[in-house]
Parts: C-alpha cells; sequence; structure tokens
C-alpha cells in the first residue's frame, strides 16, 4: 500500500509541475526607509516618540497568462522590520500574496487589479540572557 500512496503522489506533483511549467518565476526586492514621529500613537504631543525604521521586502512566486488580458500570480512574502531606537518594535511578515490582472485593451489601457494578501506578523525579541 505505501508504494500505491508514493504513485499517487508522484503523479500528484507531475501534473502540478507541468502546470507551472509555462508560469514565469518572479523575484522582487524592495528596501525603505521610513521616519514616524508619533509610534506610540499617543494624543498628547508630550507622550509622542519619534524613531526610524527600515524594512526589506522579499517576495518570490509565480506569474501566469490566463489568455490575452487576464493574468494571475502567486508569491511568497517576507518583510523583516527593524526600529532604530525602539529596537522593541523590530518585527517579522511572513505570508502569501495572490494577484488578479485584467487588461481592458491594447497598448496602455487600462487594467484592473485584484490583491489578496495574508501575513503573520510577529514581534522579533532578542534575549541576551540578561535579566532584571
Amino acid at each position: 500500500m505505501p508504494c500505491m500512496n508514493w504513485i499517487a503522489l508522484s503523479a500528484c506533483a507531475g501534473m502540478f509541475m507541468a502546470s507551472i511549467a509555462h508560469a514565469e518565476l518572479r523575484f522582487d526586492a524592495i528596501t525603505t526607509f521610513t521616519y514616524d514621529d508619533n509610534v506610540s500613537n499617543s494624543l498628547e504631543a508630550q507622550d509622542r516618540k519619534g524613531d526610524s525604521s527600515i524594512s526589506a521586502r522579499l517576495s518570490g512566486g509565480v506569474y501566469e497568462a490566463l489568455g490575452s488580458n487576464t493574468s494571475v500570480g502567486l508569491s511568497l512574502v517576507a518583510e523583516p522590520v527593524s526600529y532604530v531606537r525602539y529596537s522593541g518594535l523590530s518585527n517579522i511578515a511572513l505570508g502569501a500574496n495572490a494577484r488578479l490582472r485584467y487588461k481592458f485593451g491594447l497598448g496602455d489601457a487600462p487594467t484592473a487589479t485584484f490583491v489578496a494578501q495574508a501575513l503573520h506578523r510577529d514581534c522579533l525579541v532578542i534575549l541576551d540572557g540578561a535579566s532584571s
């Protein structure tokens, strides 16, 4: 019976690989530097704290043209954000992104793009062994 499961799994993997054989692989990297003058989201001026952050968004996935005007893309996303002064705010986001694009004609015609994205953001807590 394990042999039959292996054959079925191999067949499924083969069909999946054949379906993305014509797909285009894409990789993107974006780095941003941001200054926020109110990272604490305070209402009172004396409670507002400012800080700078740097982030790098990395994504990679497949892009497939479904027809002459329609395309779809699926990608995995990783986005770490590091704060300079308040390092406890540093975080990382991991998730997936799906995009459907429709073009309303030839050349520089208008397009409609629908994007669905799911990210899980978690704090980057570095334990150095010191206790208070």
